[in-house]
């Protein structure tokens, strides 16, 4: 009789618990069961008018209200470099409190420039509180060298990667398509963003 009292106490627990975890991954979704990891191929227009075909990565994960999605933890963006036939590769920052989105990815001699915008008002501090409130990457082998967004020529400040590839929309969107063309990527940013760099005006900062 003790034997059977101990089994069903331990179903019992054991179907308490699955029921909880259930109820934890309906309120918190994915995330509760680890990183995902999103990978698609996107198409940045040059300002020659030529395209460059990237692959980004990102990772989504950490703390989030329930109904939204992760943040992005990690991104990766890579591509052939049209000149050199070398892989180029954008990190984003592994330091947690240095989040950043990336607005546009530019050919730029043997390297590229990776313009980002610092996620959160930590960040924009430990970047210096820049203004505009930009920072661009400048990327040459495995060096990248953080400079002021006013070092980017005018001919190429515009958006051309889709800015926040992490909310629910744009994310069921990658999925589906898996290749973005750069129509597509303008009219994704055109519901999430009024293009800042297209009409990035620099005299609020003198």
């Amino acid at each position: 009789m003790n034997r059977v009292l101990i089994w069903l106490a331990v179903i019992f627990g054991v179907g308490c618990v699955a029921a909880m975890f259930a109820v934890l991954v309906v309120l918190f979704g994915p995330s509760l069961l680890g990183p995902k990891v999103v990978t698609w191929q996107e198409e940045a227009r040059q300002a020659d008018g030529s395209i460059l075909v990237l692959t980004r990565t990102i990772t989504l994960g950490g703390g989030h209200e329930v109904g939204q999605t992760a943040p992005v933890a990690a991104e990766t963006i890579s591509f052939v470099h049209p000149k050199t036939g070398k892989t180029v590769t954008w990190n984003s920052p592994s330091d947690p409190l240095m989040p950043v989105d990336p607005f546009l990815v530019q050919v730029n001699g043997a390297g590229a420039w990776v313009l980002v915008n610092p996620r959160t008002i930590v960040s924009q501090k430990k970047y210096g509180n820049p203004c505009p409130p930009f920072i661009l990457q400048d990327i040459n082998g495995s060096a990248v060298d953080n400079r002021s967004a006013r070092d980017l020529p005018d001919m190429y400040r515009f958006v051309n990667v889709i800015v926040e590839p992490r909310t629910k929309g744009v994310l069921d969107r990658i999925k589906k398509e898996k290749y973005i063309s750069f129509e597509l990527v303008r009219e994704i940013n055109s519901k999430i963003t009024a293009n800042r760099l297209m009409v990035l005006d620099y005299s609020y900062c003198y």
